[in-house]
């Protein structure tokens, strides 16, 4: 397995049943088990952060299985890369492809390390389209293990 940029539309499905979970699942179980290398920007710590306590916080999810999540997560083969290093880019590739300061940063990631960013977002994946990045992102779903 070569090195992945992983968003936070992938890693919540790591721990929380929805569409995909099954992909996301796999992915993570081939990182591990082959050292593999999964990447983000630690601005993914407040994206899981947030989606868990809004999870608890509207009772989809007791507090207690979104702690566990959050730990799990917390205890995941990701190698977290300081957004400070990767923010000019962000801003100049949110300028140029129209998507958000926060994708921009895992897609400045993905671009420094010449990787590919694995994403459940259709919408980040069709503003990508017809832009010298298209070939940057992938899909979730379309990730062959």
């Amino acid at each position: 397995m070569t090195a992945l940029v992983v968003d936070a539309s992938v890693a919540a499905k790591w721990g929380f049943p929805e569409e995909s979970h099954e992909q996301a699942a796999a992915l993570l179980d081939v990182a591990l088990a082959e050292s593999g290398v999964l990447m983000a920007p630690d601005l993914i710590l407040s994206e899981l952060g947030n989606l868990v306590l809004t999870k608890i916080r509207s009772g989809e999810v007791t507090r207690e299985d979104g702690e566990a999540v959050f730990e799990d997560f917390m205890s995941a083969p990701i190698e977290l890369v300081p957004s400070s290093e990767l923010a000019r880019e962000a801003l100049a590739l949110g300028l140029t492809t129209k998507c958000s300061f926060y994708d921009g940063l895992y897609l400045a990631l993905a671009q420094a390390f010449k990787v590919q960013l694995v994403t459940a977002d259709r919408k980040l994946l069709r503003r990508l389209q017809g832009t010298p990045l298209a070939e940057l992102g992938i899909l979730l779903d379309d990730v062959v293990l």
